[in-house]
């Protein structure tokens, strides 16, 4: 029972730290989005009279290099390229951490699941002696027994059911994360960089409601 109790908490924990991850992963793709949408920006519109007249207006050698350099600051550029790679950089390492929590999960799920099966399999065996032990059918005491080892085998299976279902949704939710990580370029359109943000936040494969419960249960 103490193996499956620490079984148990470890998979809480890998699960909780998935879902951290999951939400720095959010943040790097909505800065990722933001900051290639600023790089992308369009010049400034100079057939605006308004504009032109600004421009008459403030015939510097400042204003002209600006003009002629397409309206951008290179150094702002060069700010904005850094902060874009920091946040491709981000993304994928959050993809290997993802992948290296899964793998652990994967590994108690199914350490849990074999102590299923021994358990399950010992008490069998309890139950088959206790009825060769029986020459009048079961008595009070041996009622009893046989109600607590399908209490045990019920809270084991369940204990496990659980466990998949979550693991089932988080392999899901990860495997939706991967490829919008590896679809991002820097000719990804906005469009799509703003339907990526928000299926990351909406995590349509992951019932929170089920996580939370699976969280104070298991």
């Amino acid at each position: 029972m103490l193996i499956q109790y620490f079984s148990r908490m470890m998979f809480c924990e890998k699960t909780i730290r998935f879902e951290e991850l999951g939400k720095v992963g959010g943040e790097l793709l909505s800065r990722f989005h933001q900051e290639l949408d600023l790089f992308r920006r369009q010049p400034l519109n100079e057939t605006s009279q308004v504009l032109e007249n600004i421009i008459q207006m403030n015939q510097t050698e400042r204003l002209r290099t600006y003009i002629d350099a397409g309206c951008r600051h290179f150094h702002v550029d060069a700010q904005v390229t850094i902060k874009l790679n920091n946040s491709l950089e981000g993304l994928k390492k959050h993809i290997e951490q993802a992948q290296e929590l899964l793998k652990d999960m994967e590994c108690i799920f199914n350490k849990a699941t074999s102590l299923m099966n021994e358990a399950i399999s010992l008490l069998m065996e309890d139950l088959l002696i206790s009825e060769e032990h029986s020459i009048d059918g079961l008595s009070g005491t041996e009622s009893n027994e046989q109600g607590s080892h399908d209490d045990q085998k019920l809270e084991i299976s369940d204990y496990v059911s659980m466990m998949s279902v979550v693991y089932g949704m988080l392999r899901q939710d990860y495997a939706m994360q991967e490829k919008v990580v590896s679809d991002l370029q820097l000719d990804t359109s906005s469009e799509i960089l703003q339907t990526y943000c928000f299926m990351w936040m909406l995590r349509p494969f992951v019932d929170e409601r089920i996580i939370t419960e699976a969280l104070v249960w298991i």
